[in-house]
């Protein structure tokens, strides 16, 4: 059987079952992200050819909700840099996973370092889980953006120049 494939994502407070859309005027602090969750559906490729059968595999006809990652905590390292705490869930099982996100509005070069695991090491993780952690990363990304002071008015002028 072929492994499914990513579909979309939701969140949980997304509005109207939007996948994949950015929240709109979210202007969450990164302490308000707590237990938010972030779904994640696929869909499972068909492997053979469909049989005039009535007892088919109803599971392959749609997008399924395949796992779920709650943000568990969310732990201040510096002034616009977070450690965050996920728990993946899937299926049975549950797995912890700890990623670090800086968004630092003085260092908005290419070679900032924004992203990275904590625990468990990166090899110890499926690509599910990868994914998901990018993704949730990238909210708590977003909303450390919308922490700066006016220091990010600052930013857009000295670029203009």
């Amino acid at each position: 059987m072929s492994s499914p494939k990513i579909h979309s994502f939701t969140w949980s407070d997304a509005e109207d079952g939007d996948s994949d859309a950015p929240i709109e005027g979210c202007s969450d602090s990164p302490m308000e992200l707590v237990e938010k969750e972030l779904h994640v559906w696929v869909t499972y490729p068909e492997d053979r050819p469909k049989r005039n059968r009535k007892s088919g595999r109803a599971r392959r006809k749609g997008p399924k909700l395949w796992a779920v990652a709650i943000i568990e905590a969310l732990r201040k390292q510096e002034e616009f840099t977070y450690e965050v705490t996920l728990r993946r869930i899937y299926k049975k099982e549950v797995r912890f996973i700890t990623v670090c996100v800086t968004n630092d509005p003085t260092d908005q070069s290419e070679e900032a370092v924004v992203f990275s695991f904590v625990r468990p090491r990166l090899e110890r993780l499926d690509p599910l889980e990868k994914h998901m952690s990018m993704l949730a990363a990238k909210r708590v990304y977003d909303a450390i953006a919308a922490e700066w002071p006016e220091a990010s008015g600052v930013l857009v002028g000295e670029r203009e120049r």
